[in-house]
C-alpha cells in the first residue's frame, strides 16, 4: 500500500486539497504513533491525523493508516467521524467539537452523574457498535479516549479506527490482547462488547455520584460469551425516569421502603427546631427531595413512618388465559430465588442499625449518617429487584407485578424487619433531639 512513498517526508502532491501543516493548529494528545491537528480544508473545519515524523517511512504504519481510511470512508453513521481525504501519511476527517470521555471522567463532569445520561451514552455506543458489526467491522479499541461527546448536545462519536479489523481487507491489525482476549479472538465481535463493558466499569469506578440501576446486569452481559447488541439494547430499553419504570415502582410500592421514611420523619420531628434541623440537613442532604431524586420516582407520595409498605396477599397462581399454571409457579420460584439475596443484604444492614442505636458513643448526626448509608444500599438493591421482577414477569399487568413481588418471602421479611428497626431508630433520634 505504501510503495508509492518516495521518502520519509511523506506523500507529496500538487492537488489543491493537500493540508498546509505550517498553518494547521497542533492539538494536544494524538497517541504514540500520530500527531493531530485542526485546520481548514476545502472551506471545512477538519481534524487531521498524521504519522509522527520518525514513522512516515515505515510501511507497517503507513499501511495501518491506509487501512484506517479504507475502513472509515465506507462508513456513514451519526456516531462516527466523516473521513474526507487520505494523504499518504495523514488522514483528513470532519472536526468534532467536544471532549473525550476520558477527559470528562478525569474532570468529574457533573453530566456523568445523571443516570439518564449514562443510559443514553451506553445506548448510543451500543447502537454504533451494532452498525459496525452489521458492516463487518470490529473496532478493537473501544475505550474512554476513543469516545468524544460533542459540545453541543453531548452526542457520542466513536473515533480512531487504526486498530480496527475487517476481513474485507487483506492486511488488518487489532490488539485484543490488551483486553485480556486470546490472539485467536482478533476480529471477533466479543472484543468490542468487552470494551463496552470496560467503559461501564470505568464510569462506575471513577465518576462520583454514578448511578445506573442496571449496571451489574449490563456489564455481566458485555463479558458473557453470547453477548450481542440486541441483549444490551434490551437492558437499556427503559429510561430510569421513564413512565414504565415509574408505574412499576408505584405499583410495587417498594421504592418508598426505608430511605424516605426516616427523612420524612425527621422533617416532621425537627420542624420546631430550626437550627438543629439545618445542621442535620447538611448531613442528610436536602430532606425529601434528595431521596426522591436518587430513586428517580417523581410521583411517589411520602410515606408514614409506621407503614412503609404493607405486603400484599400472596398472588393467585391461576394462570392468565395465555399462561399455564406451572409456568407461573416456576417463574415465581425463580423470582423468590433471585431477590432473596438482595433483601437479605438489606436485612443485615437493618440489624446493624438496630445495634447502633444503643451505642451511646455515637452522636445523633452519626446515627443519621449510618442511616443514609443504608438508604444508598436500599436504593441500589431495590433498583435491581425491580429489574429482576420486570424481566421475569414481563407479560403481566402492573397490579399482578406488584402482587408477585410483595408475596416473595424476602420482601415480607424485609418490610417486617424495616417496621421494627425504623420505628425504634426514629424514637432514639427523637429522644436525642429533645434531651
Amino acid at each position: 500500500m505504501s510503495g508509492f512513498l518516495n521518502d520519509s517526508c511523506g506523500f507529496e502532491s500538487d492537488r489543491p486539497s493537500d493540508i498546509n501543516f505550517d498553518t494547521a493548529v497542533r492539538l494536544p494528545g494524538g497517541g504514540s504513533t500520530c500527531d493531530i491537528f485542526r485546520t481548514k480544508w476545502q472551506r471545512r473545519d477538519v481534524f487531521v491525523k498524521r504519522l509522527k515524523e520518525e514513522l512516515r517511512s515505515k510501511p507497517i504504519y503507513l499501511d495501518a493508516l491506509d487501512k484506517e481510511f479504507d475502513i472509515g470512508v465506507t462508513l456513514n453513521h451519526p456516531s462516527l467521524p466523516q473521513y474526507r481525504e487520505f494523504g499518504g501519511d495523514y488522514i483528513v476527517m470532519d472536526y468534532i467539537d467536544g471532549m473525550t470521555l476520558a477527559d470528562m471522567i478525569q474532570r468529574n463532569d457533573p453530566w456523568l452523574a445523571d443516570e439518564k445520561h449514562i443510559v443514553r451514552l451506553l445506548r448510543e455506543l451500543v447502537e454504533v457498535v451494532d452498525y459496525l458489526h452489521r458492516h463487518n467491522v470490529v473496532h478493537c479499541d473501544i475505550k474512554p479516549d476513543n469516545i468524544i461527546l460533542t459540545a453541543n448536545g453531548k452526542n457520542l462519536v466513536l473515533i480512531d479506527f487504526d486498530k480496527s479489523y475487517t476481513d474485507a481487507l487483506s492486511d488488518t491489525s487489532g490488539h485484543p490482547g490488551k483486553y485480556g482476549l486470546p490472539s485467536v479472538a482478533k476480529g471477533r465481535f466479543a472484543i468490542d462488547f468487552n470494551g463496552i463493558g470496560m467503559i461501564a466499569q470505568s464510569l462506575k469506578a471513577n465518576v462520583r455520584g454514578f448511578k445506573f440501576s442496571r449496571y451489574r446486569r449490563f456489564v455481566k452481559t458485555c463479558f458473557s460469551a453470547d453477548a450481542d447488541c440486541e441483549k444490551l439494547t434490551a437492558i437499556l430499553a427503559y429510561s430510569p425516569s421513564g413512565s414504565r419504570i415509574g408505574a412499576i415502582s408505584a405499583a410495587v410500592g417498594i421504592c418508598v421502603v426505608a430511605g424516605l421514611g426516616l427523612i420524612y420523619f425527621l422533617k416532621q420531628t425537627d420542624a420546631n427546631t430550626e437550627q438543629d434541623s439545618a445542621t442535620d440537613s447538611a448531613v442528610v442532604g436536602v430532606p425529601g427531595d434528595s431521596a426522591m431524586e436518587v430513586i428517580d420516582e417523581p410521583a411517589v407520595a411520602e410515606p408514614t413512618v409506621n407503614h412503609p409498605v404493607a405486603p400484599a396477599q400472596a398472588p393467585s397462581v391461576a394462570a392468565p388465559v395465555a399462561e399455564k399454571q406451572d409456568d407461573i409457579e416456576e417463574r415465581f420460584a425463580i423470582l423468590c430465588y433471585e431477590v432473596e439475596p438482595l433483601f437479605n443484604e438489606l436485612i443485615t444492614e437493618l440489624n446493624r442499625l438496630d445495634s447502633l442505636k444503643s451505642d451511646t458513643t455515637l452522636s445523633r448526626r452519626e446515627l443519621m449518617e449510618h442511616w443514609n448509608r443504608y438508604s444508598d444500599l436500599n436504593h441500589k438493591n431495590i433498583g435491581v429487584v425491580m429489574d429482576k421482577t420486570r424481566s421475569i414477569f414481563f407479560d403481566v399487568s402492573l397490579e399482578e407485578l406488584g402482587n408477585y413481588l410483595s408475596a416473595t418471602p424476602g420482601y415480607k421479611q424485609y418490610t417486617s424487619r424495616y417496621k421494627e428497626v425504623a420505628e425504634a431508630y426514629h424514637h432514639e433520634l427523637d429522644r436525642r433531639l429533645n434531651r
